[in-house]
């Protein structure tokens, strides 16, 4: 198959030593870029840009494989970008290349956005590996879709919901911007009500977070229209109320579920097990020949990366503090907490040990439940996550951590 790409160089990284990964593939087009996405992606791509860029991703992939499998992939996810805009042929052969490399998975998340998602796509989709389709709404507010710059107003959401109504058996999940301007309490839960239709299994609700370098972080008019913090909080806490009635349990700080319904991709990421990032702008955390974490990050120019993929990658040994903190940052966000055990194996140092005046503290304000396997953020305490994080953070940078032990899956949950 041709790949477009220079010849072969050595993955930087071990995915043999990983044991088992999960895959995270970044489709780098879009329809159009929303004014607050930091996220790698352009607009207006031809077919064959997209062609190139695919035939890349399998390419950088097989080059990856070359120097050594791992056990199994535990789950893929293709997100953006824009998934759904790629052509529906053009996916469907990848997808299914792509299966070939991959092998059995139990879980295949896709994002797609409602613009570009029509009966042809997810016809396509029912007969491909995908199991788990990933929406982004962001919201139902007319008014509000205009604001965040989105290419689809409320008419084409809600054809691309009654679309999948209609066609898509797999799971389903929704994606919600909170703390946006103007929005009413009525106005709030209506967009909660909205997004719960159908009863998907999953529901994303993430903060607007207002990145540097993007169109929204210039637009003072813009900004001046947010609500303030107590607004934010209250509408918040309201939200957390509907959902619980609702039946979708908090797993995660910005993520919902029904029971059994839980992303089991970003639950490894955010266990900190290893993954492969292909594509453009993506990310990789993965093991290196000694069993010590390297983070990869692909270059964020397309026309550059497909010329060979790992030559225009940075690839960073992360040391064993940042390393640490990044297993506190990740672990606190849920409710399974951080695992004591699998941190002594790699650390050769109890956290308890190493961080007893911030459990301490954050245990006696009921922010943080302290057992012999775990530390789990209470329902309160995941309100709080970066005050206690960034109390841990200060206390473990006085501390002296080395490697004791091989990182690989499953080693910290």
């Amino acid at each position: 198959m041709p790949t477009g790409l220079q010849s072969p160089l050595v993955f930087p990284a071990s995915l043999q030593a990983a044991g088992t990964a999960s895959l995270y593939v970044h489709i780098p087009f879009c329809t159009k870029k929303c004014v607050y996405c930091d996220f790698y992606s352009v607009e207006g791509a031809g077919f064959k840009a997209m062609k190139r860029v695919l035939d890349s991703l399998l390419g950088s992939f097989d080059q990856a494989l070359e120097q050594g499998s791992p056990k199994r992939f535990s789950s893929v996810f293709l997100g953006g970008g824009t998934p759904s805009a790629i052509p529906a042929k053009l996916m469907d052969d990848f997808l299914h290349s792509l299966l070939v490399r991959v092998g059995p998975v139990e879980e295949w998340s896709m994002e797609v956005n409602p613009e570009s998602l029509n009966e042809e796509f997810l016809s396509m989709l029912s007969s491909s590996p995908v199991n788990r389709i990933s929406m982004g709404a962001q919201s139902y507010d007319e008014t509000l879709l205009s604001w965040l710059g989105r290419p689809s107003g409320r008419r084409i959401l809600e054809h691309a919901d009654a679309l999948l109504a209609s066609l898509w058996d797999g799971r389903l999940s929704r994606d919600l911007l909170a703390s946006l301007p103007h929005q009413k309490k009525n106005g709030w839960l209506e967009d909660l009500d909205h997004a719960l239709a159908g009863d998907p299994g999953h529901l994303s609700l993430y903060e607007l977070t207002i990145e540097d370098d993007t169109p929204l972080a210039q637009d003072e008019v813009r900004l001046q229209s947010l609500p303030t913090e107590d607004e934010a909080w209250e509408r918040w806490q309201e939200s957390l109320e509907f959902l619980k009635n609702r039946g979708y349990q908090r797993y995660e700080v910005s993520n919902f579920a029904r029971p059994g319904q839980e992303c089991q991709h970003n639950l490894g990421y955010w266990a900190l097990n290893p993954y492969l990032g292909l594509g453009p702008g993506a990310a990789s955390t993965l093991p290196n020949e000694e069993g010590h974490p390297v983070r990869l990050e692909g270059e964020r120019d397309w026309s550059r990366w497909v010329q060979n993929p790992w030559t225009h990658c940075t690839s960073t040994k992360i040391p064993p503090f940042a390393f640490a903190l990044e297993i506190l940052m990740m672990g606190m966000r849920c409710v399974q907490g951080v695992a004591r055990k699998p941190f002594q194996n790699l650390f050769h140092q109890d956290v308890v040990d190493l961080l007893p005046q911030s459990l301490n503290k954050w245990a006696t304000a009921d922010a943080l439940t302290v057992t012999e396997e775990t530390l789990i953020p209470t329902e309160s305490g995941l309100e709080l996550v970066d005050a206690m994080l960034a109390d841990m953070a200060m206390e473990l940078e006085k501390k002296s951590l080395c490697w004791n032990g091989p990182w690989k899956h499953s080693s910290l949950s």
